[in-house]
């Protein structure tokens, strides 16, 4: 995962969540610890947002954005489908 790509996913975040998760990739960027100590050192909401940040990268990286976004797409209707609420969205 490239710190650009990190960077690009985290502004969706809330701002302390972003702000939260960009230190702690330049922790890891710059070697001052590896990724389970820079996540371990967030708050526990943040942490829930970093690995949510780490995986919609990893998403995009494996299916690409136009087949990634597809199979969130259809993820959020299969879980409205089940009776859980739809994550809210930025705008």
């Amino acid at each position: 995962m490239s710190v650009r790509e990190l960077d690009a996913v985290a502004a969706l975040a809330p701002l302390e969540t972003e702000l939260a998760m960009m230190t702690a990739v330049r922790r890891v960027a710059t070697k001052e610890m590896g990724p389970t100590g820079a996540v371990e050192g967030l708050a526990p909401l943040d942490r829930v947002h970093a690995i949510a940040i780490c995986t919609a990268v990893m998403l995009l990286e494996a299916r690409g954005r136009t087949t990634a976004l597809k199979q969130l797409d259809a993820e959020t209707v299969r879980y409205e489908q089940m009776g859980y609420p739809r994550p809210y969205t930025i705008t």
